[in-house]
């Protein structure tokens, strides 16, 4: 009880010792906090700022101090989710892209499939004609 009630008396002398920061002060401080340090919540940067007494660089570094690390994390799997998304969607596209490129291949093997063989007749007056020009060739 007496740690109690030393506690309280130091948290009122802190407090008084604190210049009190009108409301509009204290949001538009909190706002440029949380500008700074967008993963800090609401309730974070009035505490730090109180307990500053208002000084926004004091302030930053106690809540970069507190919870620099865990935001960190927090980045790092944000980034990882990000590139896993990346990756599958990419992962995706290709295949599409891959599918997309064998129904053209099939469809151009098959169209050729069906192409008209060229007619014997036409095949065999080239023939003719290659044989009168050897014959001419000769006969020169």
């Amino acid at each position: 009880a007496k740690a109690e009630e030393e506690a309280a008396a130091k948290a009122k002398a802190e407090e008084a010792a604190a210049p009190v920061l009108s409301a509009s002060d204290l949001m538009a401080l909190m706002k440029q906090l949380r500008a700074e340090l967008p993963r800090a919540d609401l309730k974070a940067c009035k505490a730090a700022l109180e307990s500053t007494g208002g000084d926004l660089a004091a302030a930053s570094a106690a809540l970069t101090a507190e919870h620099g690390e865990a935001w960190a994390a927090a980045e790092a799997a944000d980034a990882a989710e990000i590139q896993a998304g990346t990756v599958k969607a990419m992962g995706m596209r290709d295949a599409k892209a891959q599918k997309k490129f064998a129904a053209e291949e099939a469809a151009s093997v098959e169209a050729a499939a069906e192409a008209p063989e060229p007619e014997p007749a036409v095949a065999e007056e080239v023939a003719v004609a290659e044989e009168e020009e050897a014959e001419e060739e000769e006969a020169e």
